[in-house]
């Protein structure tokens, strides 16, 4: 009988005494170890070097991979082999290696499994075994000097395998007759720094590697082709990471030039560890093997398997092949037709064992690791690749494609076939250098350390209910332990607190809530930390209490966990931030309380206009805050909503995650508001479109000083900068930041300038010494040299941005001074006079040029928004024609009628979402499913009764009658907004149920009419509707009467033609009544048609009216046949009050067309 868990399946019998399943095997371990009948020591401390198990709660937890039945039996499975022992858990590889040819045992043959630690060598026998080995997918490399490599497939899944028998071929040796060539020295020296470049990779891990056998390296260039191979195995030292490599390379070519630049090599990799010299390297090895793993594909499948890739920094998303998205968006945010979020569930399946997985889909996926930014090595490559790569992403972006259907991996990170992926990007440039072995392990768990049978709960669970008068002992004892470092204790004690009281205040240190997030945070729980304090702020907010620090907890830890279900909990959080500024009166800066709240504030400031900042501070230098200053800002923020119809105020998310991202890549402590300038500009416009780093060469300048015999003043440095632009926001968008005092600052153009070239003599305008020739030329050169500098500086800046190209002209003027100065200094006999008087004019150009700068940055002040967003791009707006209009019930409320139709030719998909959707010989859909939603907001816009609704409609020909659709607000009682949002989709009808779904997103549409007041209900004040533009039917004749009034259909359009037969119907109310009983008032209307500031085309008519009620319907037809030109046209309808002279009037315009 075989006793090995190894070899069990789920629900396998064990021949035991008597025979029990592994789930009743399950039941008795656990029955045995609460009755004390066992040691109840850490289960971790049983498995010690299997996958299966340090990596099964990962599983067990990632509800997408496993159901909950699986899960149970994979826990059987698990149980099993704890009861059967550890033995099961590694296996021995062993066998014999032989002469193919005579039989003959190879002694001393290197026998290694392909991208481990694990290897052994034969012994006179020609045996070998290879001892903990964990279950899995293997290559076994046998390799032995004058032989032929073998590469034997291993699949670990059972019992442990038989003996193997391996025999090497001799290898074949070129006979006489064959003339062996070697490289030329000079060619294949320059040859081998290329294929270092390509295979080693460019990062500061491949410089520090150090390849030992060069020699045995040969190549073949022809065009762009690069192909190399190893006659023997290459050995790599890697003092970056601490490892050893042994490279079996079988085939490497690479395509240089050209858009289609590859790089494809294949082979086996053996791992050695190196000793450490001393602890110091023994810590940096780690620290850089963690930042080899970080961002990984092998760290994004093992985040991909534990369903933690939000947590872990990544997005997974899905792009149409011809279209790369202009803005890859804020996570959580609306997706775009093309731009897409990938559920893990819906490409990662369950594996043969319990510790693989399977990968199956098709295309491309973007993965993005937004935890660290990129090093050089990869921005060098996205400019080497920019027609393929975005330049604007500050982050890690790779692209991953399937070879072959399905593709194994375990929960670690293993491929079981590497070569079945294909890598592009960040991934393509991290190579060789930043290997490792399949046995390293990151310094901390994706998971944390739950319990064998954790289900979905949080892993520490709280304890029994704590009675009420307990709790303030064990709110204490809570956070003595979170104090203490005793993270998991504090989090059972504050967890049995806040189940019983969520609101529980510890008394000098706040809610409990806070508490428990933060030692759930402390021990990686994110999204436990996430509920913790989404539910204290909640139960706050009942009892009319905010915590601050809370909220800011909430707000920091979701946008950097990019913890996309907790956005609209974040963001709600953020705007009583906000709001709780005016609790701490004018005084914001100073209070301690205020502190999270005013550091949001100050991080938000860059976004304000002048008058906007002046609305909010009072003081801006002593950080004083008018009245109602927080207010007013969560008021500000909830009107920039670009999508009103969704729950997630989209331009709160995209702010909140440019901040976590200025803070983590733009960082500088000393500023208060967490980053430099870098990061305020980034909060403003997001990613640049063009960043660059501005690199002048400074060779003429110093060919100057040397021909001059004179020495430098001082080392000629470039201080580091970057120019970003944003050319897509405004022309003069563009922003030079130079390094100055630890920072970055905004800088201009002369501080690209050395420090020592400017400091420099014979600048500013002096006038020329006379009678010293040697001076007079020491004048001129260092003039020159200033010109120099100045000409490389405004060159470079000119192929960044064509603003700099007025200064370059400023400079050919100057260029027949440059030839003077020069000319002096190489005429013997001249005295230097000319040239010194040359060099006044070239340094008075500095002057010139200061100008220039700061004309061209008071123009961008002006210019450029004060904010940019990029929610909506990509997003292809919905054209509608809308119309709202307010009429006054009889009990006095206000009624608000929203009329609106689809432009015709508006619906069908633009050509480019018919190639992605639709076959060529797929016709268009006949109709399309729109979602709307109506919002009716306060004054301070927050939503009121939202309204949704569903319907079909069809895209009409132009010149086709549209259908008018209308919707009815429930009444309001104060000031108010409306918006509407359109979103159309393709429609999904179920031929079994005859139901509609939503398909594909095609288009969205939003409009907003803000600043709406309720009408008038005394009935002392005269009061009308606002004009409703209606169809105007000759054979129905004039409306008369209620009937023909309510039979009226609506125009919503804002263009009109002369020919359209269009009226407008209004209601007056409040007329008071004369002696006689009866109400008598004027109606006037006016049609003006602005030509320019004076030029306007004008027509009025009035009519005088009586009737006996308090109230009229009225109804005016347009005549539009006088207007000649097409333009704008306001109509304006006055009504008089004969009686009492009170006078009211609204305006509706028009887009006359013709």
């Amino acid at each position: 009988m075989y006793a090995g868990g190894a070899g069990l399946c789920p629900g396998a019998a064990v021949r035991a005494s008597p025979v029990k399943t592994c789930g009743e095997m399950a039941g008795m371990i656990l029955h045995t170890v609460r009755e004390g009948l066992l040691p109840c020591r850490p289960v971790r401390s049983l498995w010690i070097g299997l996958p299966i198990f340090r990596l099964c709660p990962m599983a067990f937890r990632s509800s997408h991979c496993l159901t909950a039945r699986s899960r149970r039996a994979a826990l059987g499975w698990l149980l099993c082999a704890v009861l059967i022992g550890p033995a099961a858990a590694q296996q021995r590889v062993a066998g014999y290696v032989f002469d193919a040819e005579t039989g003959a045992p190879l002694a001393g043959a290197n026998v290694f499994l392909a991208q481990t630690l694990k290897g052994a060598a034969t012994d006179t026998s020609g045996y070998f075994a290879i001892d903990g080995v964990w279950l899995g997918s293997y290559e076994l490399v046998v390799s032995f000097l004058g032989y032929e490599r073998a590469v034997h497939p291993l699949r670990l899944d059972g019992p442990p395998p038989p003996l193997l028998t391996l025999r090497l071929s001799p290898r074949v040796v070129e006979g006489a007759g064959v003339e062996v060539v070697a490289d030329a020295a000079p060619a294949w020296a320059e040859h081998l720094a290329t294929f270092r470049t390509l295979f080693l990779g460019t990062s500061p891990d491949a410089d520090r590697c150090v390849l030992r056998n060069p020699e045995v390296l040969h190549f073949e260039v022809e065009g762009d082709r690069f192909e190399a191979r190893a006659t023997e195995p290459l050995l790599i030292d890697n003092h970056a990471l601490g490892y050893r490599l042994e490279v079996h390379l079988d085939a490497f070519q690479a395509r240089t030039q050209g858009r289609n630049r590859t790089i494809r090599y294949r082979g086996r990799v053996g791992f050695t560890e190196m000793p450490p010299e001393s602890r110091r390297q023994a810590r940096r090895w780690a620290a850089r093997r963690e930042r080899a793993y970080n961002g990984s594909l092998r760290h994004f499948l093992t985040a991909l398997a534990a369903d933690r890739l939000y947590q872990e920094g990544f997005f997974l998303l899905r792009e149409g092949a011809d279209y790369t998205a202009s803005y890859q968006g804020v996570p959580g945010s609306r997706a775009t037709p093309r731009v897409s979020a990938v559920d893990p569930a819906e490409i990662v399946g369950p594996g043969a064992l319990p510790f693989e997985r399977t990968l199956a889909f098709q295309g491309d996926l973007k993965v993005i690791y937004g935890k660290e930014p990129p090093d050089d090595a990869y921005v060098a490559f996205r400019e080497y690749a920019g027609w393929k790569i975005r330049t604007d992403e500050d982050q890690q972006v790779s692209w991953i494609a399937l070879n072959q259907p399905t593709v194994t991996f375990t929960v670690d990170g293993h491929v079981e076939d590497a070569y079945a992926l294909t890598k592009i990007g960040y991934w393509y440039v991290e190579r060789v250098a930043e290997m490792l072995p399949r046995e390293y392990e990151p310094p901390r768990r994706l998971m944390p350390a739950p319990s064998l049978l954790a289900d979905d709960r949080p892993a520490a669970r709280p304890s029994p209910a704590v009675p009420p008068r307990d709790l303030p002992a064990e709110a204490g004892r809570g956070l003595a332990a979170f104090q203490a470092a005793e993270y998991a204790q504090a989090v059972r004690a504050l967890a049995a607190v806040v189940e019983v009281e969520p609101a529980f205040w510890i008394e000098g240190h706040g809610p409990a809530a806070y508490w428990l997030g933060r030692a759930y945070a402390a021990q990686e729980l994110t999204p436990q930390a996430h509920r913790a304090w989404q539910h204290g702020l909640a139960a706050l907010r009942r009892t009319g209490r905010f915590h601050p620090p809370m909220a800011d907890a909430l707000v920091r830890s979701v946008f950097a966990a990019r913890d996309g279900e907790a956005y609209e909990a974040a963001v709600d959080a953020y705007l009583a931030l906000l709001e709780s500024l005016d609790a701490a009166g004018d005084e914001a800066a100073g209070d301690p309380a205020a502190a999270p709240a005013f550091v949001h504030l100050l991080q938000m400031e860059p976004l304000l206009t002048p008058a906007e900042r002046a609305r909010v501070f009072a003081d801006r230098r002593r950080g004083t805050l008018h009245p109602g200053a927080g207010a007013w800002l969560a008021r500000w923020w909830r009107a920039q909503d670009p999508l009103p119809g969704t729950p997630l105020n989209e331009r709160v998310a995209e702010h909140l995650h440019r901040v976590d991202y200025a803070r983590t890549h733009y960082r500088y402590d000393r500023a208060p508001d967490g980053f430099d300038d870098r990061g305020r500009i980034f909060v403003r416009f997001g990613a640049p479109r063009n960043k660059t780093i501005i690199r002048p060469d400074l060779n003429p300048t110093m060919a100057v000083f040397r021909e001059n015999a004179m020495p430098l003043p001082g080392p000629l440095l470039v201080p580091p900068n970057e120019f970003w632009s944003y050319r897509h926001v405004d022309e003069a968008a563009q922003y030079l930041f130079v390094l100055k005092e630890g920072r970055y600052r905004l800088g201009t153009p002369e501080d690209l300038v050395p420090t020592e070239l400017r400091a420099a003599p014979g600048r500013f305008g002096r006038m020329p010494r006379s009678g010293n020739t040697a001076a007079l030329r020491q004048d001129g050169a260092h003039a020159l040299a200033l010109y120099e500098a100045w000409r490389s500086v405004y060159t470079y800046l000119a192929t960044a941005h064509p603003a700099f190209e007025e200064h370059l002209t400023e400079l050919d003027l100057l260029a027949s001074d440059a030839r003077a100065v020069s000319h002096g200094r190489a005429d013997p006999g001249d005295d230097g006079l000319a040239a010194s008087v040359a060099a006044v004019q070239i340094d008075a150009l500095s002057t010139r040029l200061d100008q220039m700068d700061r004309a061209a940055a008071k123009r961008r002040d002006e210019q450029v928004p004060a904010q940019y967003s990029r929610l909506l791009e990509g997003v292809e707006p919905l054209p509608v024609a809308m119309r709202l209009a307010r009429f006054l019930d009889e009990d006095g409320t206000t009624r608000t009628e929203i009329v609106w139709s689809h432009l015709p030719g508006t619906l069908h998909p633009t050509r480019r979402q018919r190639r992605a959707i639709l076959d060529e010989r797929e016709a268009l859909p006949d109709r399309y499913l729109v979602r709307l939603a109506v919002g009716r907001h306060t004054a301070d816009y927050r939503a009121v009764q939202p309204v949704q609704r569903h319907y079909l409609a069809r895209d009409l020909p132009v010149g086709a009658p549209v259908p008018i659709q209308t919707l009815t607000l429930p009444p309001a009682e104060g000031p108010y907004h409306v918006t509407v949002q359109w979103d159309q989709y393709l429609a999904e009808v179920d031929t079994l149920t005859g139901t509609t779904a939503t398909g594909l997103h095609l288009r969205t549409g939003v409009q907003r009419v803000e600043g709406l007041t309720p009408l008038v209900a005394d009935p002392g004040l005269l009061e009308m509707s606002d004009l409703k533009p209606v169809y105007l039917n000759p054979d129905a004749g004039w409306p008369a009467t209620d009937e023909a009034f309510d039979g009226l259909t609506a125009y919503p359009f804002l263009t009109i033609t002369p020919e359209t037969a269009v009226g407008l119907y209004f209601e007056v109310y409040h007329l008071a009544r004369g002696a006689d009983g009866a109400v008598r008032y004027t109606v006037e209307y006016e049609i003006t048609r602005n030509r320019g500031e004076r030029d306007e085309e004008r027509i009025s008519a009035s009519t005088e009216y009586s009737g006996a009620g308090p109230g009229a319907r009225e109804f005016i037809a347009l005549d539009l046949s006088t207007f000649g030109d097409a333009g704008r046209l306001d109509v304006v309808v006055r009504v008089t009050d004969r009686v009492t002279g009170q006078r009211v009037e609204r305006t509706l315009p028009f887009t006359l067309v013709r």
